[in-house]
């Protein structure tokens, strides 16, 4: 799918492919780069449509922290607390975390177009509170990793490995209940004094949870919700890779 490019009047191509792996290398799979293209139907949203405030913020006043007063709300007011709250991330943090940590903060920013982006946030905070616990699990245990079976015994394998053996009955030598799922690696976290004090374990993979697998309702929370989710993730992260 997607392996060869598309030329249009002597135009460049606009199509082409790209191969990735996941967070492990151990998946490849190919994904179509090109952009989709059909004929209007008359019902797309303009720019200038996009880019209206959700009326929902509409008439929306807040005290103005300088000097208590009063003012509307402005897409500025639902950027700040997020730009404040990153600002002490160090260095030391890995360039995709650092990635999708900005992500999270842009879909908070475009909430005020789409109200329900809010909740979008507060759900990729989660997800990237889960890609940084694999990726610190996979800097402090460095490949090939140990792992026992109670009929087959030990071997040593790659991290991309393990997650399939541990659905065949293996176990991580020293960690027979850790499997990679969210629960694990906040436990293993937790256990490892890697996450700063305060962390609601249980809460965070709740919210996870219940919203990574819906079954009666959408959930719509409102942005101090991912504010609160986005705070969380900064302080894991921070907590992580210090410095």
């Amino acid at each position: 799918m997607g392996n060869e490019s598309t030329e249009h009047d002597g135009q460049e191509p606009v199509g082409c492919s790209s191969r990735t792996h996941d967070a492990a290398g151990s998946v490849e799979i190919d994904i179509d780069m090109s952009i989709p293209c059909f004929a209007r139907t008359g019902r797309e949203r303009s720019v200038a449509d996009l880019t209206k405030p959700d009326e929902r913020f509409l008439n929306f006043v807040l005290p103005n922290p300088l000097d208590g007063k009063y003012k509307m709300l402005e897409a500025e007011d639902l950027q700040a607390g997020y730009c404040q709250i990153d600002a002490d991330l160090g260095s030391g943090v890995p360039p995709k975390i650092r990635d999708r940590i900005t992500v999270a903060q842009n879909l908070a920013a475009y909430g005020w177009f789409c109200y329900e982006f809010s909740t979008i946030s507060l759900f990729w905070s989660l997800s990237c509170i889960e890609m940084a616990l694999w990726r610190k699990f996979i800097e402090v245990h460095p490949e090939p990793l140990e792992i026992v079976h109670k009929k087959l015994g030990t071997e040593k394998v790659s991290i991309g490995e393990v997650e399939r053996k541990l659905r065949r009955g293996w176990r991580i030598v020293g960690m027979p209940k850790f499997n990679f799922s969210f629960r694990s690696l906040l436990t293993w976290a937790s256990d490892a004094k890697q996450l700063p004090s305060g962390v609601d374990v249980e809460g965070v993979l709740w919210l996870r949870n219940s919203m990574a697998h819906p079954t009666r309702f959408n959930w719509v929370l409102p942005p101090r919700q991912a504010l609160d989710a986005y705070k969380t993730l900064v302080q894991i992260v921070g907590a992580l890779w210090p410095g």
